[in-house]
């Protein structure tokens, strides 16, 4: 009889301490969550772009793989050496792609009758003195160039500009903020969380090979300017 009324006072004692654990989970969680507001900020810049660059290539055809690739290959080389007589500097060139492939010829029955390779090899130039973009451009068609693409304005300095567009946003959004705490006779406490999202502009210009004969050289170059966004979303605390 002993042992069972310790048993049960035992059982009585964890009972209650559930009881007061569940208490204080209860207490905990049903504590009152701060009040926040959450608003959009947009900071917008408008910059110059200082370089550029450009996707520039030969387009070779020939029956012989081996013959086609040297070929082409060489007329990269005048490239590269017109390109670096103008002081473009040798690491600011990249090569992007080089193919082989073969283009099949058929005839009315369906068969083979031709088979001639075309190469491919391109490579990015970057020019960071936009005035002689145009000189860049003329000097690689001139040494044998025939695939010219996507001309790409854009900023050395990048970062910088973006800090710019960055502090605009966030002071946008508390301008809202301070509106809108205002309007409901609170005061606007202290960022909670922010997250950002960078609209990056740039200019781009595109100069097609033509289909037979050379290309022109007066090809025009107009840096045009630049729009850097970032947009952000605060939240802050009200008081």
């Amino acid at each position: 009889m002993k042992n069972k009324t310790i048993i049960i006072s035992i059982l009585l004692m964890l009972a209650a301490i559930g009881l007061a654990a569940c208490g204080s989970v209860a207490s905990s969680s049903g504590a009152a969550e701060p009040r926040t507001v959450s608003v959009n900020g947009t900071g917008t810049i408008i910059v110059s772009p200082d370089m550029a660059s450009v996707q520039v290539g030969v387009v070779t055809e020939g029956e012989d793989a081996d013959k086609a690739s040297a070929a082409n290959t060489a007329e990269v080389q005048k490239i590269k050496e017109a390109l670096l007589g103008l002081g473009i500097d040798e690491s600011d060139l990249k090569t992007t792609n080089f193919s082989v492939y073969p283009m099949q010829q058929y005839d009315d029955q369906g068969q083979v009758t031709k088979v001639t390779y075309r190469v491919e090899n391109t490579m990015e130039v970057k020019v960071y003195d936009l005035d002689s973009l145009g000189s860049v451009l003329d000097a690689a068609i001139q040494a044998g160039a025939n695939s010219i693409y996507g001309v790409q304005f854009d900023l050395s300095d990048r970062e910088s500009a973006n800090a710019k567009a960055i502090d605009a946003a966030m002071q946008n959004a508390m301008a809202r903020a301070e509106v809108l705490a205002q309007a409901a006779g609170a005061e606007l406490g202290e960022i909670q969380s922010v997250s950002t999202y960078l609209s990056n502009g740039g200019g781009l210009m595109y100069a097609q090979p033509a289909a037979e004969g050379p290309m022109r050289a007066d090809i025009p170059v107009n840096p045009g300017e630049m729009q850097i966004q970032v947009d952000v979303t605060v939240v802050y605390a009200i008081n």
